[in-house]
């Protein structure tokens, strides 16, 4: 296949794989996965020395008692704590007690408190703290979480929500986002917390503290998982804290726009198909490679820089990208070979066809010059011998005849460049190289000589004597003639001359010019003939006889 066919067939697969992911990924399949894999991104941090956690766990219901407390505990509470920045309640007070009015005194007096609101589903109906109590606090916000599909909790509204009124109170802003990405800092239990009874005792380390009460008892039910959690839950009120953190530390974890890894997909597509339409299979697999593993570590350190790209997407991209190029410049390539086979199949022999395959990207089919050996075998008074016999007798022994010369010639890995009537053509050193090229022509033409002699002594075949020229000089080598045709060959003044030679031969006689002799004479016993006048040729040239094969 020409280069720019295979390119631009490369570029379309490439566009069909880009279109087909960012279309999955836009409308939201494998989401699970991406947030399973961004949640091992999560590395732990430190958490505020302002934030401190009053939990409700086993302990304070063991020293206090079963749920649900007196509201004169959370009246104790307040009326001991000093100045913090705000308190925030994740808990609800929807029911009025006779405790309430007290309670509320404490939440007037203290003037930072925020107190909890749910929505109810499925009704939508937003639940509210009693009147006296609403009235009392400083204000009311949502504690509402959600979890992924995955089950797991990773971003939080932020517009109305309890975190959101705890900030407005300490910081004195307002952020009206309507959902952020939760920068979790560790697992459960990484912010300080000190349980109920605990803070009883010792309430001055709240001083301006920013303190959340809330339950981590589990019967009380407000535990969930989170990316950080490493197979424990985590208390509704630490995922606040963590919430809190985020806003205050401006530490938001900011997805990639879709946009954005659209055009990562592309570009990896992109980049996968040229490494495999430049370089061989093991180089593209190990590039392929190298390229996943920096998209990791990219998306690993994006992930610190607070940013989240899409790992799913630009690693289906590579893997589909590789494996689809891949199949598809296998099956290209298999074509390829089995055109090549199909050229050469009745040239040479099987050995130096698999020969060719393994080092076919060495062989230029377009053409090369190269020193090679030709020989030309031609059967003599064959004409005289076909018009005495029917057409299907001469075609059946010329067959015949032909068959046992190429074998001769493809046992010395000769190459059979073309049949010409009753004469056959070879090349040695072609297409593949060979080191001792003359020495393996003059020893096939002796195996044809010799095949010759022990076939005429069988009565039921017709006896024949090919005379055979061989030289040794450059030639064109390459497939040549037209779209509908071609046919691998030499071209060249060396090959005239071999064929020159053949036609001056006589039967049984192996003629050698003095450029073959030269390079096997300490190896051939040949015979000096008298100059002879060649046609095409203005001097005499001077040639050997072979005569035998020293031991």
């Amino acid at each position: 296949m020409k280069n720019r066919k295979k390119f631009l067939l490369t570029i379309f697969i490439v566009l069909i794989i880009s279109l087909v992911l960012s279309i999955a990924f836009l409308i939201g399949i494998a989401s699970t996965w991406q947030n399973k894999l961004t949640s091992v991104l999560y590395s732990e941090k430190s958490p505020l020395e302002s934030i401190i956690i009053i939990a409700i766990d086993d302990k304070s219901i063991e020293e206090i008692g079963a749920w649900p407390w007196s509201r004169n505990n959370f009246t104790q509470l307040l009326n001991i704590l000093p100045k913090t920045q705000a308190i925030g309640f994740d808990i609800s007070f929807f029911k009025e007690t006779p405790e309430d009015k007290e309670f509320a005194e404490a939440i007037k007096k203290t003037s930072n408190v925020i107190l909890a609101s749910e929505i109810s589903f499925p009704s939508q109906e937003i639940l509210e703290p009693n009147l006296i109590l609403k009235k009392a606090a400083f204000a009311i916000g949502i504690v509402n979480l959600f979890t992924d599909p995955d089950g797991v909790i990773k971003r939080a509204p932020l517009k109305d929500s309890f975190a959101e009124k705890i900030i407005q109170k300490t910081l004195n802003r307002t952020y009206r986002e309507e959902k952020i990405n939760i920068n979790f800092i560790g697992p459960p239990g990484t912010f300080n917390t000190i349980n109920f009874s605990n803070a009883l005792k010792d309430p001055s380390i709240f001083e301006s503290k920013i303190v959340l009460i809330g339950a981590s008892y589990k019967d009380l039910r407000d535990l969930y998982n989170v990316p950080t959690a490493k197979g424990l839950t985590m208390s509704g009120v630490e995922i606040h804290a963590n919430i809190i953190q985020t806003v205050i530390t401006k530490s938001f974890l900011n997805e990639a726009s879709k946009l954005t890894t659209v055009i990562i997909i592309f570009l990896i597509s992109l980049i996968i198909s040229l490494i495999l339409f430049k370089f061989n299979i093991l180089k593209s697999s190990i590039f392929s490679l190298l390229i996943l593993i920096i998209y990791i570590i990219i998306s690993i350190i994006s992930f610190e820089k607070n940013y989240i790209l899409n790992i799913v997407y630009p690693i289906f991209s590579i893997i589909l990208t590789y494996s689809s190029l891949a199949s598809f410049y296998y099956i290209i390539e298999e074509k390829e070979k089995k055109k090549i086979t199909a050229t050469f199949e009745k040239y040479v022999s099987k050995d130096v066809a698999d020969e060719i395959l393994k080092h076919e990207e060495e062989i230029i089919l377009r053409g090369f010059k190269r020193q090679i050996t030709i020989l030309f075998a031609d059967i003599r008074n064959f004409t005289s011998l076909s018009e005495k016999l029917e057409p299907k007798k001469v075609v059946s022994i010329l067959n015949f005849y032909l068959s046992k010369m190429t074998n001769a010639i493809f046992e010395y890995n000769g190459t059979v460049d073309k049949y010409i009537g009753d004469c056959i053509m070879a090349l040695f050193n072609a297409p593949l190289k060979q080191k001792d090229h003359a020495l393996n022509a003059i020893k096939a033409a002796l195996k044809m000589q010799e095949t010759v002699q022990s076939l005429s002594k069988k009565s039921n075949i017709p006896s024949l004597k090919f005379g055979i020229g061989i030289n040794t000089g450059e030639a064109i080598i390459g497939s040549m003639g037209s779209k509908q045709r071609l046919d691998y060959t030499a071209i060249g003044d060396s090959v005239n001359l071999a064929s020159r030679l053949s036609n001056n031969a006589l039967g049984g006689q192996i003629l050698i010019s003095e450029s073959t002799y030269n390079l096997i004479k300490n190896k051939v016993k040949a015979k000096k003939l008298p100059p002879m006048k060649i046609k095409g040729k203005a001097k005499q040239i001077i040639a050997y006889q072979v005569e035998k094969l020293f031991p």
